[in-house]
C-alpha cells in the first residue's frame, strides 16, 4: 500500500470518534459524525457486527475526506439517484416495441418514457464515442 492508502491505519475508529467528539462544536465534525453514524447504522442493518460497522464507517468517511476534503461537495438527493437508476433500467428494458408495457410498469406517461429513452440513448452514444475517440 502507498502512504496515502495507509495514512489513517494507525488510528482506531474509537480514536477518530473521540477526536471528532472533542471538536463537536465545529460544523465539519458534526457532518463527519453524522456520516459515520449513518453508515454504521446501515452496515449493522445489513448484518455487520457493531465493531466492524464502526471501523468500516470511519474508514469510509476518512476516504471521502481524503478525496474531497476542503472542497464544496454536492451530493444529489436519493430521489435524484433513484430517478437516474430507474431511467437507466427503463432504457435497458426498451426493445422498440414495448412502450406501453414500460409506461404501465413505471407508471409514466408515454411522452415521458419517450423522453427518457431519447436522453438515455444520447448518453449511451456519447459514452461509446468517448470510448472510441478518447
Amino acid at each position: 500500500m502507498t502512504e496515502k492508502q495507509t495514512d489513517f491505519v494507525e488510528y482506531s475508529a474509537d480514536d477518530v470518534s473521540q477526536a471528532l467528539d472533542d471538536v463537536n462544536h465545529k460544523k465539519w465534525a458534526i457532518v463527519l459524525n453524522g456520516l459515520i453514524e449513518t453508515l454504521e447504522r446501515q452496515l449493522v442493518e445489513s448484518g455487520y457486527d457493531d465493531k466492524t460497522a464502526k471501523q468500516v464507517s470511519v474508514e469510509a468517511v476518512l476516504v471521502v475526506t481524503r478525496y474531497a476534503g476542503g472542497q464544496m461537495l454536492y451530493l444529489p438527493s436519493i430521489k435524484k439517484v433513484k430517478k437516474e437508476l430507474r431511467d437507466r433500467q427503463l432504457y435497458e428494458e426498451f426493445n422498440g416495441k414495448n412502450i406501453d408495457e414500460l409506461c404501465r410498469k413505471y407508471k409514466l406517461a408515454m411522452p415521458v418514457v419517450y423522453a427518457i429513452i431519447k436522453q438515455q440513448k444520447a448518453m449511451a452514444t456519447r459514452k461509446v464515442q468517448q470510448d472510441m475517440f478518447g
